[in-house]
């Protein structure tokens, strides 16, 4: 088949129409991967998977997808277009479709006058119209209910085309130990660039010849947490990034949503904004208090060193509209533990019968308990609604 040059330009101009629209404009990777698709569609190319994965991706050693990102992205694609038409693009003459199950690219031509004129001259009688939407709203509502019950304070994430996972890294400076020798070393006063300039500026002997290191280091709680949470993200779907919050830039929290993993003592880019609304709770940059005793957590009693306590956070981020979900805990265990439930449905939906609706944001702290570090128990000991 041949397309003329009429055909051609209208198609380019659909695709440049629609890179123009609120759903698409803020959406490079979508945009990007349906260009693919119109120009393979105009040469006339069959696209298959692994093809999207080698011209997308670069992954030019591996002509099989294991891991099964095209096909996220395609279903991303595909309820973008749907969204797309039924918004900004509903009088697009040219409609782009990419059907169920298949990576080729399809045309339709829309007559938006004939529909028009259909929509007006077409009045059903109101106890009808009435029928269809209680049978509409049938349809949808037990699957609705099953979606919140499964995801809960996840929904927003899951909304989103993508997420942040920030892990929380330890500060690592180069110095001088007791025998002369240079080693890599962790200093309790140093979890960022200013607080090593601050120690560079200080009195403290220890200062001489230190020199900040080119690396971090993470505990546990980073790669056992975030490979949990990566695979509850691809069982609905959706994209998990992972970045070191030392290398985080501040753009990430104007364009995703977040989950942070790690340590609240060594929290540096995310500090000002942790607890910072609530009235139950506060971070003095260390530590969490309970501001109706004073006491700080870490030194709340536990029997044994098994026994940790960990703060999940559920908030808005800063003002600009996206949310954020913490899970922060000093040891491995208690952001482990923590983690671990809530990517649990059955857990999930026991403990959202303390709050009023699956919408609600709130600071929670819980206790947790580990034999081994491998059996976790987390108890709620204190929750504040948001």
């Amino acid at each position: 088949m041949n397309f003329s040059e009429d055909q051609i330009k209208n198609i380019n101009d659909a695709l440049a129409q629609l890179k123009q629209s609120s759903i698409f404009g803020n959406s490079e990777r979508n945009y990007r991967i349906l260009s693919f698709l119109v120009d393979s569609y105009l040469k006339q190319v069959h696209v298959k998977e692994s093809i999207l994965e080698i011209e997308l991706f670069g992954d030019k050693d591996n002509s099989i997808s294991y891991d099964g990102k095209v096909r996220v992205y395609m279903y991303n694609l595909r309820k973008k277009l749907e969204e797309y038409y039924r918004t900004d693009g509903a009088k697009a003459k040219i409609k782009f479709i990419v059907k169920k199950g298949q990576y080729n690219l399809s045309i339709e031509e829309q007559n938006t006058n004939e529909k028009s004129n259909s929509a007006k001259n077409t009045k059903l009688p109101y106890y009808i119209i009435i029928a269809l939407a209680i049978a509409l709203i049938a349809l949808i509502y037990p699957k609705t209910e099953k979606y919140f019950e499964e995801t809960y304070c996840w929904t927003p994430f899951f909304d989103k085309e993508a997420t942040s996972c920030c892990v929380g890294d330890h500060f690592m400076v180069i110095g001088k130990t007791p025998n002369g020798k240079r080693s890599t070393q962790y200093l309790n006063e140093v979890n960022s660039n200013k607080d090593f300039d601050n120690l560079l500026k200080s009195d403290n002997p220890d200062r001489e010849g230190l020199t900040k290191a080119p690396f971090s280091f993470v505990t546990k709680m980073g790669p056992v947490s975030t490979a949990r949470l990566s695979q509850w993200f691809t069982n609905h779907n959706k994209k998990l990034s992972v970045v070191m919050e030392s290398e985080i830039s501040p753009d990430i929290i104007t364009r995703n949503n977040v989950v942070y993993i790690g340590p609240f003592r060594t929290m540096d880019f995310f500090s000002t904004m942790f607890l910072n609304n609530s009235k139950v709770f506060s971070y003095d940059g260390k530590d969490i208090i309970l501001k109706k005793t004073g006491s700080k957590i870490r030194n709340m009693h536990v029997k044994n060193s098994r026994e940790d306590h960990v703060m999940v956070s559920f908030n808005k981020m800063g003002n600009s509209g996206l949310d954020i979900i913490y899970f922060a805990g000093n040891n491995d265990i208690g952001v482990m533990a923590a983690v671990k439930n809530f990517t649990n449905k059955a857990w999930l939906k026991s403990f959202y019968k303390e709050l009023p609706n699956t919408k609600t944001y709130f600071n929670a702290l819980f206790k947790v308990d580990g034999i081994g570090r491998t059996e976790l128990s987390c108890e709620l000991i204190e929750i504040e609604l948001l």
